[in-house]
């Protein structure tokens, strides 16, 4: 996140943010600079899906052992 990388005096485009949408069942990780932000209108566009930002509570159920607003860099694996 930005937060972390001001705390580290790095720049925010030299981390990457991992963040998590949904479309219907299925969960993808978008990973981009921590700097950047998601258009998923946009995004939709392109891909041809239906992505919505998952909820928090979704994120804690997939996640139970991770603290809000923390994801694993490698999702799923």
């Amino acid at each position: 996140s930005m937060e972390s990388a001001e705390q580290a005096h790095i720049p925010g485009g030299a981390l990457a943010k991992g963040v998590m949408t949904r479309d219907g069942d299925d969960f993808l990780m978008l990973v981009l600079p921590s700097d950047y932000h998601v258009d998923l209108d946009s995004l939709n566009g392109q891909l041809g899906r239906s992505l919505v930002l998952a909820s928090e509570a979704e994120l804690s159920a997939k996640f139970p052992d991770c603290e809000r607003g923390a994801i694993p860099p490698l999702g799923f694996v």
